[in-house]
């Protein structure tokens, strides 16, 4: 885990920053409303949606579904399971892609329920998930949020949670190849110590401490914006709780569809992070790593094109693309570049 330079810095806050407003507690109401950012390739939408209305021991209260997609891209309401609208669903189609923090914090400003379910859109929750989930939230009142145990489709082990925040050293590392950081697969009950980071394609959050924090930080358009939210909760004194019993399969859809894109995306989600958190000096870590780790991986990469050598997922074009995106994230404050990665 890296080293916390005091509190995090440049922190934007209130409505002007593209977070939710708190309401007073005779707002709230109980209940649990599930919010789906969608993006890209819908395919697994249904099923996820369907997982959610099937849920055994709870109800939802409402369910809102954010459509970042263009308009002739957007979801349809004949598209989705015959209850959505019966359940309380509601499509938010904003007119451009917010991001994922963005999205979650336009949602979350119209929802009064006192729990509030982000799930992603290529996840499936099994019909007993919900209700433990809430049971597990319910146990305390400085439990802020609660995770399942989420599954790889087609892999079997437990993924995504639980573990600590991202620390600089391991990052580092993933970016040489030299040592790859997974998150811990093992089962951490409630028993154990206290986790740091829940991941955020399944969470069962208190919306009150949701927006005693200030929501998502718009800041992170997508990747590391859940390991900022559960830094925020712990440091606010908030517990994060695993509810193994609880489980989710995850079938990881396409967001992305263009890999370079998609690393963009997270090489300067982990910047903003680093740069968040460790200072200066964090962020100054994390480009030298791109620049001295990173590109010489990505050069070495282009002897796999020669005869004999074992090919790679990335085509020659992505890979000279790829160079780029890495140099121009390396060279660049995280304000110099637009939230998907590209120069301002």
């Amino acid at each position: 885990m890296g080293a916390v330079v005091g509190k995090p810095e440049g922190e934007p806050a209130g409505k002007a920053a593209g977070r939710p407003v708190s309401k007073t507690a005779s707002e709230m109401e109980t209940g649990v409303a599930a919010v789906i950012v969608c993006y890209g390739d819908s395919g697994h939408l249904f099923n996820c949606v369907s997982s959610l209305l099937l849920q055994e021991a709870t109800s939802l209260s409402s369910l809102v579904l954010v459509d970042n997609n263009p308009a002739a891209e957007r979801v349809r309401l004949e598209d989705l399971p015959a209850g959505f609208a019966a359940a309380g669903g509601r499509l938010l189609a904003p007119g451009a892609n917010l991001g994922f923090g963005r999205a979650i914090n336009l949602a979350v400003a119209g929802i009064s329920t006192a729990f509030v379910l982000i799930v992603n859109p290529d996840l499936v929750l099994e019909p007993a998930a919900l209700g433990l989930l809430l049971r597990a939230i319910e146990a305390a009142d400085d439990i802020a949020a609660v995770g399942p145990a989420v599954i790889i489709e087609g892999d079997g082990n437990m993924s995504e949670s639980p573990s600590d925040w991202p620390g600089l050293a391991g990052d580092l590392l993933s970016l040489s190849g030299l040592f790859w950081r997974k998150r811990e697969r093992r089962n951490r009950g409630r028993d154990e110590s206290p986790l740091t980071f829940l991941s955020g394609a399944c969470l069962l959050v208190r919306r009150d401490a949701i927006l005693r924090v200030g929501g998502m930080d718009p800041r992170f358009f997508l990747y590391y914006e859940d390991a900022d939210l559960c830094r925020r909760l712990v440091y606010e004194g908030y517990r994060l709780v695993l509810e193994p019993a609880a489980r989710a399969r995850h079938i990881h859809g396409g967001s992305f569809q263009d890999p370079v894109h998609r690393q963009t995306v997270s090489l300067r989600g982990a910047l903003l992070y680093h740069r968040k958190y460790g200072g200066r000096t964090g962020a100054l870590a994390y480009r030298l790593g791109l620049l001295f780790l990173y590109v010489p991986r990505l050069l070495l990469g282009f002897l796999s094109y020669l005869p004999g050598m074992p090919r790679t997922s990335l085509t020659v074009r992505q890979r000279c693309r790829m160079l780029g995106a890495v140099l121009r994230v390396s060279t660049a404050e995280p304000s110099d570049l637009r939230q998907d990665g590209s120069p301002r």
